[in-house]
């Protein structure tokens, strides 16, 4: 689970950063029927699975708890990264998570 969050903020400090493709494709095209609004919310469900299986993993006691706040951590992180910084979006990402993670496993 940490290794994610480490993943993410490399992701995020790439120059060229500009969020996360599937956020700005459903957020263009607003109807719930339209096909790239369908893919965005396919693609959300599938992350939140398998965070959901990554906190099965490290023994989180609260599954759906820890999944929920992990894929907000990785939202924010996405968007946030463009506008508040990216070593600030990161640095508080990083800082979230291992709290959330060290409370979810205690």
């Amino acid at each position: 689970m940490r290794d994610l969050f480490e993943a993410i903020a490399i992701r995020a400090r790439r120059p060229g950063f500009r969020g996360c493709a599937f956020v700005k494709a459903a957020s263009e095209f607003p109807e719930e029927s339209s096909r790239a609004r369908v893919v965005a919310l396919a693609h959300k469900r599938e992350l939140r699975k398998r965070l959901l299986n990554l906190c099965r993993t490290i023994g989180a006691h609260q599954l759906d708890v820890l999944s929920n706040q992990s894929l907000m951590l990785i939202e924010g992180a996405y968007s946030t990264a463009g506008i508040l910084g990216k070593r600030d979006a990161v640095k508080a990402t990083a800082k979230a998570a291992e709290a959330l993670i060290d409370s979810a496993i205690a």
